[in-house]
């Protein structure tokens, strides 16, 4: 779906101590390394709501900003008319309701581990 000629993605990633950063290209990654807690996925309502629903104390947590994931696809899409044609045919129609998806892993010690999930829709 996403190949042609002139395609070109570029996955980067790194490992810290306490940290794991996957994203398209290393200033992606950067960015992620680089933000200061003001200015940190923490501070978003859309965030926290959504972790406060799942699970504070939690071993793991999965957030993915499903609207912004759609624009970042559509901006490589403008300038590549048959994809777009196709990306707004067969993926844009099932993507467009959804806003975010998150959750947490909580291991539970005595209890079993639990993985709550959510996807909020616009």
């Amino acid at each position: 779906f996403f190949g042609g000629a002139d395609a070109h993605v570029q996955l980067s990633w790194t490992v810290t101590d306490d940290l794991v950063v996957i994203g398209l290209g290393p200033e992606f990654v950067k960015h992620v390394l680089d933000t200061d807690p003001s200015t940190s996925l923490a501070e978003s309502d859309r965030f926290t709501s959504l972790i406060d629903r799942t699970g504070k104390e939690n071993a793991g947590i999965t957030f993915a900003d499903v609207t912004a994931l759609r624009a970042v696809i559509e901006e490589f899409a403008a300038g590549r008319s048959g994809f777009l044609d196709r990306y707004d045919g067969e993926v844009k129609p099932f993507l467009e309701p959804f806003d975010v998806l998150g959750g947490s892993t909580v291991i539970g010690g005595s209890n079993p581990d639990k993985a709550t999930f959510l996807m909020t829709v616009k």
